[in-house]
């Protein structure tokens, strides 16, 4: 009867050991469970932050001011740009295409010839045109220039020298404020917009 009893026990102690294994065992499963949940709960919060944080992309880019820091005060020949005061009247072009010299104003952007600068000494520089409606360049592969240009009360204008290219394509991923170019004495810089 005793050793029934002591076998029993045993028996019995053995099952207790066993729950209490399997007992720690489902606490780890679960532990581990609750472990994984939290990980890839942090992760989706982590993202949606992420994504929140994004800054949007650039849709439109616009031209909104031209500034021409310098130019150059003779001509190829070393002549003033204007024989009877000797200071020019400058004005600029913004065109798509420089094959011809004045372009075809189907290739013209922008168009400041009514509103040139007169009699231009250094002192005057920079000169600065802010664009009454912005100008929204709609192609960001097309290479474009800034032409200018020396009007004159008789005969053609005096074409004083061109920068670029300017591509939008080539400034969107830092999104300058303004962009400079210079070719010989001349300098341009345009200012830009940006819409998302």
């Amino acid at each position: 009867m005793r050793k029934n009893f002591l076998h029993k026990l045993k028996i019995g102690n053995e099952k207790v050991s066993f729950l209490k294994h399997q007992l720690k065992y489902t606490e780890l499963i679960k532990y581990a469970f609750l472990v994984i949940m939290a990980g890839s709960l942090f992760m989706t919060f982590s993202a949606c932050e992420e994504e929140d944080d994004e800054e949007p992309e650039v849709s439109s880019v616009f031209i909104d001011q031209v500034n021409i820091p310098n130019i150059p005060f003779v001509n190829e020949n070393g002549d003033e740009w204007d024989p009877i005061n000797q200071k020019p009247e400058v004005y600029f072009l913004i065109a798509s295409d420089t094959t011809n010299i004045p372009p075809s104003d189907s290739l013209i952007w922008i168009d400041k010839s009514a509103a040139n600068y007169s009699d231009v000494s250094p002192g005057d520089l920079p000169l600065n045109w802010t664009l009454a409606n912005s100008y929204k360049v709609e192609d960001w592969t097309q290479s474009f220039y800034v032409l200018v240009f020396d009007k004159d009360q008789v005969g053609d204008d005096d074409f004083m020298g061109l920068t670029g290219p300017y591509k939008i394509n080539n400034i969107i991923d830092n999104e300058p404020a303004s962009t400079e170019k210079t070719t010989g004495e001349l300098k341009t810089k345009i200012y830009w917009s940006y819409e998302k």
